[in-house]
């Protein structure tokens, strides 16, 4: 696997969470009317960012990807 793909795929990983947590918090903030840190929050956004990374490598090992 070549070094610039991983990183490319890094990249739009981390992108992608970034945005996933502005929405994420705009959606609290409609909601709730603030922002309300939780670990919980953040465990989840740990395993979601885990299972993509194990989707990508699952896509990369059967040619999905």
């Amino acid at each position: 696997m070549r070094t610039e793909h991983i990183v490319e795929c890094c990249v739009a990983c981390f992108a992608f969470m970034f945005v996933s947590d502005i929405i994420w918090k705009s959606l609290e903030l409609i909601v709730y009317g603030a922002i309300q840190p939780r670990v919980v929050d953040d465990l989840m956004g740990i395993v979601f960012l885990c299972g993509m990374w194990k989707a990508y490598l699952l896509g990369r090992k059967y040619g999905k990807g």
